[in-house]
């Protein structure tokens, strides 16, 4: 085994149980290489996500929106009114990023990175340095969520830092891991 990249944090453990294989083995970066700007799941979920969001988002705080796309769901008016500091976005096609809203309206940054071939933000992102971490209808991909997890806990801040994690039925099965898809919603929600 070869030693992780400084800086980097480990897993305290992995799934055995996970199935990780794909139905799709073509690479992920062919398969989101093409901008794909659609919402990916009906408005009643979008309408509780955001007003979640409204509740549990610090004013003043660093986001980091991970494997997102063209809209991180924020509340509208919050973020027209400058109440975040900044919203940085993550994800596999850079023209969705660089049309994230959020992202525009706060000068956040852009990060393209395909997390199933470097499960780590070490060179993208700073230890401690996201007050929140959202990863919204994303995880059902991660073929290492354990070592993606362990490095959003390393770049939140200490004690105060909160990740998001939400998910529906709905999403790409080609891309999903199986061991995802042949659970039903309460495993999912045990898995994460």
């Amino acid at each position: 085994l070869s030693a992780p990249p400084s800086g980097r944090r480990q897993p305290m453990g992995r799934l055995p149980s996970l199935d990780r294989s794909k139905s799709d083995v073509t690479t992920d970066g062919a398969f989101y290489a093409r901008p794909n700007l659609v919402t990916h799941t009906d408005d009643a979920f979008l309408s509780q996500l955001t007003a979640l969001y409204d509740e549990l988002l610090p004013q003043d705080g660093v986001i980091l929106d991970m494997m997102s796309s063209h809209v991180s769901h924020l509340p509208a008016p919050k973020l027209r009114s400058g109440h975040y500091r900044r919203v940085d976005v993550h994800g596999m096609n850079e023209e969705e990023l660089m049309a994230n809203d959020a992202r525009r309206t706060t000068g956040g940054d852009t990060f393209v990175r395909n997390l199933n071939d470097n499960p780590s933000f070490v060179g993208l992102a700073d230890t401690g340095t996201y007050d929140c971490v959202l990863c919204c209808v994303g995880v059902q991909y991660l073929e290492e969520p354990e070592q993606v997890f362990a490095e959003v806990a390393r770049i939140l801040k200490p004690t105060t830092g909160v990740c998001i994690v939400s998910f529906t039925n709905r999403f790409f099965y080609q891309k999903a891991l199986v061991g995802w898809m042949e659970r039903g919603m309460r495993e999912r929600a045990r898995l994460v």
